[in-house]
């Protein structure tokens, strides 16, 4: 409970203080209190004499009376004991369940929104209730001023949905520090760069990419900034093909090798059923009963377009890498991340991944790969699903 709301009583003590005090020689009269401030016509039962007493006793019983409800009341319902460490760590977690749930919601309805391209009152009223619970938890949210530029009309439903996926599985799990991270880092990723880098030799090429960016410097062109880590990099292994998300990019990459072609799709808007629901996803996508699903915005993709699916295969392994150690660097013409796994299981050696791009929007084009020398592959930070990496 707020603290002021706890020192009302000392607001309800202001009578008592004014019936024992004169306002010029602190002798008791409400009366002259009242004339002071201007009640000309004082009733004549407020002049009796008897009448501070009355208001002292009064004031008096009102404040125990709220004293009670506010810290009696509480603490009788706690058996009059404080709560143990173990029932505050309870507590919030079942707070940060609650809010899993509203946001999961939430999704649903920004996903419909989104759909029809139209900003809801009501769904923005929920939203900046939603927000508010997050605030008050410390957790960085849009409203705030440093972000407070990245939420507009037309992008609300499409940037809220992304915010909220990035902390609701924390939410889920009770984990209100890595909650808080991703929360910071996906607001810095809406912050546009103030203008866009010019191509210049004098940014160092990521040591991880140097022997690869010797055999592909003239389709690349001249690096445009330096190498960046990803944050968080889910990484699927395919029949004939790859496919990533990388959290720092917000965007789903599909590699197939037959043609050794790229594509890339901004991160989906894939509800908390698409990452968790292994059966629903497997019934959406006709995958049979011994084999590996796909999840998330790669999953819905797939779900979407069909025919991805068969470009691909069947699905070998997926896993969640550390993307503190992954690194991409963009370049005129292309970009280089890594190190990745290889889709040989039994080979922990790390790659990178080289795509050029066909245009400067940057939505498809050509790729290789090539193992790093020396470099081991990025470790799984969680198998998904328990398959075991």
């Amino acid at each position: 409970m707020r603290e002021w709301v706890k020192a009302l009583p000392l607001g309800l003590g202001l009578p008592d203080r004014a019936a024992s005090v004169k306002p010029e020689d602190a002798a008791s009269n409400i009366a002259a209190w009242l004339q002071l401030l201007g009640v000309e016509h004082v009733p004549s039962w407020l002049t009796a004499p008897g009448v501070d007493n009355h208001v002292i006793l009064g004031s008096l019983g009102v404040g125990a009376i709220y004293a009670f409800l506010v810290w009696g009341v509480p603490a009788l319902r706690h058996g009059g004991k404080p709560r143990t460490p173990h029932e505050n760590e309870e507590s919030l977690r079942q707070q940060l369940f609650d809010l899993h749930k509203l946001i999961e919601s939430m999704k649903v309805t920004l996903e419909a929104d989104s759909i029809v391209n139209e900003v809801n009152v009501d769904t923005f009223h929920e939203v900046f209730a939603i927000t508010v619970r997050l605030v008050k938890l410390g957790i960085p949210i849009p409203y705030l001023p440093k972000y407070e530029k990245i939420i507009q009309y037309e992008n609300f439903n499409k940037k809220m949905y992304q915010y909220f996926s990035a902390i609701s599985p924390f939410l889920r799990d009770g984990d209100i520090k890595l909650a808080t991270i991703w929360a910071e880092q996906t607001l810095e990723q809406f912050i546009p760069s103030p203008s866009a880098p010019s191509p210049t030799a004098t940014v160092p090429v990521h040591p991880l990419f140097l022997r690869a960016y010797e055999r592909y410097r003239n389709e690349l062109g001249m690096q445009m900034r330096e190498a960046i880590p990803q944050w968080s990099v889910y990484q699927a292994a395919f029949a004939r093909g790859i496919a990533i998300w990388t959290h720092q990019m917000q965007k789903n990459f599909i590699f197939t090798l037959s043609d050794e072609r790229w594509t890339g799709r901004s991160d989906i808007m894939a509800t908390d059923e698409w990452g968790n629901d292994k059966e629903k996803i497997r019934r959406r996508l006709g995958i049979g009963r011994n084999r590996e699903v796909p999840q998330g915005g790669i999953a819905k993709w797939i779900f979407e377009e069909p025919n991805k699916k068969n470009e691909l295969g069947d699905l070998s392994w997926v896993c969640l890498l550390d993307g503190r150690v992954i690194f991409r660097q963009d370049f005129e013409h292309g970009m280089m991340i890594g190190p990745l796994r290889v889709r040989n299981k039994g080979d922990d050696s790390g790659q990178v991944l080289i795509l050029i791009s066909d245009d400067s929007e940057f939505r498809s084009g050509r790729w290789k790969q090539e193992t790093i020398i020396g470099v081991k592959a990025t470790d799984c930070v969680a198998p998904v699903w328990g398959d075991d990496h």
